[in-house]
């Protein structure tokens, strides 16, 4: 009687017996799901929230209970700006209405909180 081993069974080679994960479909550091933590402060109140991937600073707070004052949410207004104390890596760069409303203080980290999204 011939004595079979893992190399000799037809068509099964050790290649077809280890199965190596796909490197293709691993998610990239960006769209893993990572907490976005930032602090923010408006009219001399400091807030701490979790904002996820694509939402905007408002809606976060929002949904977290946080009391942000806000008018139109369209980036016309401006009531809704906010100063970025923590985390402003985590955001998307200040898309035109930002710009335009917000002109020199974006260097000082101010933010329009219904235009602001989390990276």
């Amino acid at each position: 009687m011939k004595k079979l081993t893992v190399g000799s069974m037809k068509g099964n080679t050790i290649r077809d017996l280890i199965t190596f994960p796909s490197l293709k479909n691993k998610p990239s550091i960006k769209d893993m799901n990572i907490k976005r933590i930032m602090k923010i402060e408006q009219n001399q109140s400091s807030y701490q929230l979790e904002v996820k991937k694509d939402q905007t600073i408002l809606d976060a707070a929002l949904e977290q209970g946080v009391p942000l004052d806000y008018k139109c949410q369209k980036g016309t207004c401006g009531r809704c700006k906010v100063k970025i104390v923590n985390g402003s890596a985590l955001l998307q760069p200040a898309n035109h209405l930002e710009k335009t409303k917000l002109q020199h203080l974006l260097q000082q980290e101010f933010r329009l909180a219904c235009q602001t999204k989390a990276k």
